[in-house]
């Protein structure tokens, strides 16, 4: 890009926390976390999104602030698990991938799984050790003469 010319930063950002801006070679550079709310990113609270201001006298003197949950609305939400489940009820269908690459969800699912299996395991264990009775009355069909 330095060598293209007329490129004085780049920005980018995605859906993780990291946010940063550097100067290197010429270029200022940065990164912002997630702003939208459908990501596998950090809590709600910490998403973000980076308002620049350029000038048009000269575009590469601009300025950029990142503003976060609580700066765009005034507050932060009192109670973090409500917080979180009201993220993750935005998200719709095509969101549910990118939530199952998180490590920690995957291996919720497991556990879950795995305790969802064994408990129909023994459940049907049960069901099957248990004497089968039913009585058969005279003249009922398959109940003898």
């Amino acid at each position: 890009m330095k060598n293209a010319g007329g490129y004085f930063a780049l920005f980018c950002g995605h859906d993780h926390t990291n946010s940063f801006i550097t100067h290197h070679d010429g270029l200022d550079m940065g990164y912002t976390p997630t702003c939208g709310f459908t990501s596998y990113g950090p809590r709600g609270k910490d998403h973000a999104l980076r308002v620049f201001e350029f000038h048009e006298s000269d575009p590469a003197s601009y300025t950029t602030e990142l503003l976060d949950y609580g700066d765009l609305l005034g507050r932060v939400p009192p109670r973090a698990l409500q917080h979180t489940f009201g993220d993750r009820a935005l998200c719709d269908a095509g969101c549910i991938g990118d939530m199952l690459r998180k490590p920690s969800v995957r291996a919720a699912l497991g556990v879950m799984g795995a305790v969802g299996a064994a408990a129909f395991g023994v459940v049907w264990h049960r069901l099957q050790d248990r004497p089968q009775s039913f009585p058969i009355s005279e003249g009922a069909p398959g109940g003898g003469h």
